[in-house]
């Protein structure tokens, strides 16, 4: 498939974590996944709103970026110029990031 290509292929952006187009990537697929739950939660008359399927309203758009936040921090844990945050006695995790 083109996915196990873009695996092989070392070089080309996607297989770089820290690459902006991948985080652009991310973002795509987690509002199609909060516009379908904003759709599912208006449908079921849930108390708490994130717009619907069409328009992700502020709580919405918050989730999406807390998500491409969590989820592209992962690819910079452990590099060099993070080594002060590392703790030896548990190894990195998405603790040591600065997701403010």
């Amino acid at each position: 498939s083109k996915l196990d290509l873009l695996r092989k292929d070392k070089e080309h952006w996607y297989s770089h974590g820290r690459d902006s187009r991948k985080r652009e990537l991310y973002k795509a697929e987690f509002e199609v996944q909060v516009k379908l739950l904003a759709r599912d939660m208006q449908d079921a008359k849930y108390p708490v709103s994130y717009g619907n399927f069409t328009h992700l309203n502020q709580n919405g758009i918050d989730l999406v970026e807390m998500s491409v936040d969590f989820y592209h921090n992962k690819y910079w844990i452990g590099y060099k110029d993070d080594r002060k945050l590392h703790n030896p006695a548990r190894g990195w995790t998405y603790r040591d990031m600065d997701c403010s």
